[in-house]
């Protein structure tokens, strides 16, 4: 519901949708869960588009916590956090801090794509 209020400009709706959302998800599967995870990472979506930094980076911080927690380093969300963080410092100037971050995403994610490939046969 919150992607629709999303794609129609009503923001404010999205981000009570969002929030309601986590709070259910925290409530039923905990802080350390996927679904939580990825509740916190969309609620930052949102307050980056909207410009809101100061809590975009806040929630961004404990997504990419949280993922880590539960996937690694060398996960494809996780690297989406880092992608996520980078653009929020992009945003707001820190551009050595976002290139650090982008470098990171960028690096897990060509690993992902080797090691995929080599588990692939060859016809």
């Amino acid at each position: 519901m919150s992607t629709l209020y999303e794609s129609m400009g009503e923001n404010e709706n999205a981000l009570s949708c969002l929030q309601q959302a986590i709070a259910a998800t925290k409530k039923i599967s905990g802080e350390q869960s996927p679904d939580y995870a990825n509740g916190l990472y969309n609620l930052a979506s949102l307050y980056e588009k909207m410009g809101k930094h100061d809590s975009a980076l806040t929630l961004c911080n404990q997504a990419l916590a949280t993922r880590k927690n539960i996937f690694g380093e060398m996960h494809p969300q996780y690297a989406a956090s880092l992608s996520l963080l980078g653009n929020i410092y992009k945003q707001t100037g820190e551009l050595d801090s976002a290139k650090i971050l982008f470098d990171e995403s960028i690096l897990i994610s060509v690993y992902k794509t080797s090691t995929a490939s080599r588990k692939q046969p060859i016809n």
